[in-house]
């Protein structure tokens, strides 16, 4: 016999809920939503992952990424980085530079795409 504990707790985590059966959900007493981040959200996260743009560039990339979660932000990040870095090994720009707001730009439409 299996005795509930108030320690006792299931998470589970869904893309979309819609895609969740619905006597799946109805087992759970709690549903939290975290939706996108809103502008203001993204630049604290894009701060975190571009430290060498200004305050203004920081700004500019969160209006450009609309819609984008944080992994999003993240991946963008990752994506402009490693393109620079690419174009550092390749002698296409500076060693020790570091990448401008239109390499981030370039990654938030190559994400759209």
């Amino acid at each position: 016999l299996l005795t509930p504990r108030l320690s006792d707790s299931l998470t589970r985590a869904a893309l979309v809920q819609r895609s969740q059966d619905p006597a799946l959900r109805s087992r759970f007493s709690a549903n939290i939503e975290f939706g996108l981040p809103d502008e203001q959200c993204r630049v604290e996260i894009l701060k975190q992952y571009s430290q060498q743009l200004s305050e203004d560039d920081v700004r500019t990339l969160a209006k450009a990424t609309a819609g984008f979660s944080g992994r999003d932000l993240r991946d963008v990040c990752s994506y402009a980085e490693r393109h620079w870095a690419t174009c550092i090994i390749k002698g296409a720009v500076k060693d020790g530079s570091t990448p401008g707001l239109k390499v981030y730009l370039e990654a938030v439409r190559a994400r759209r795409a």
